[in-house]
């Protein structure tokens, strides 16, 4: 004998599965659209775009990582010209793809992983090293360091994570042999010229002896007494 579903719960299951698909196609299409205004060039209006789909869907998954994607794509596209920014970027998609990594669905840890340890070498990588910025390029690049590690711990197959890795190793060795250049205003002094002529100590020696002078050429000095007169020789 089969149970009757009350009226009313049917109505309700109808309609959980209406708002679900609606939501499975308002966040298809706006992926979508994502995708070709980044593939387009356009990033920076894709992240605009995924940022106003957030305000519907604040926990959907896919949402998260896709706009970690755009931000990756923004930041990459402007970090010759303006490093500072991509930076900023680069830290904003290492905590969108962060979040996708925590969500419950386990299907999204180990690519979300492996982006949010790229966004973190691309934010190291794109730190300036010299002067006093040096130790920070240092620690960026170690925390990228052990991303890497903490991934291919998990997931030691997975391709272009260790050349990543090894790419990230070399770099930091690069910094580690090259200190930063001094300090406005310790500069070395500048060596003596070798080409100076000696100086003279004997520009001032003189002689009380009568009818004698001095002499001097560089740092020797010589005492000049004239002949004496032919009725003075004996």
């Amino acid at each position: 004998m089969h149970r009757r579903v009350p009226t009313g719960i049917c109505a309700l299951l109808a309609a959980l599965a209406v708002s679900a698909a609606a939501h499975a196609a308002g966040v298809g299409a706006v992926l979508e659209n994502a995708r070709e205004l980044t593939v387009s060039g356009q990033p920076d209006q894709a992240v605009e775009a995924l940022r106003e789909a957030q305000v519907d869907h604040p926990d959907a998954v896919e949402l998260k990582y896709a706009l970690g994607e755009a931000l990756y794509a923004a930041g990459t596209a402007r970090a010759e010209a303006d490093p500072a920014a991509a930076r900023e970027m680069y830290a904003e998609a290492e905590r969108m793809f962060g979040a996708a990594e925590s969500a419950a669905d386990p299907a999204w840890k180990p690519r979300a992983a492996f982006a949010r340890a790229a966004a973190l070498a691309r934010a190291a990588l794109a730190h300036p090293a010299e002067k006093e910025q040096h130790q920070e390029a240092v620690a960026a690049l170690r925390g990228a360091i052990a991303a890497f590690d903490k991934f291919l711990e998990e997931h030691p197959e997975h391709p272009g994570a260790q050349t990543n890795l090894d790419h990230l190793r070399l770099r930091l060795k690069e910094l580690l042999q090259k200190p930063p250049e001094k300090q406005d205003g310790q500069q070395q002094q500048p060596p003596e010229n070798q080409d100076q002529q000696p100086r003279s100590y004997f520009l001032n020696v003189g002689t009380q002896w009568p009818g004698a002078r001095v002499e001097s050429e560089g740092n020797a000095a010589r005492l000049v007494v004239p002949e004496p007169a032919e009725g003075e020789r004996k």
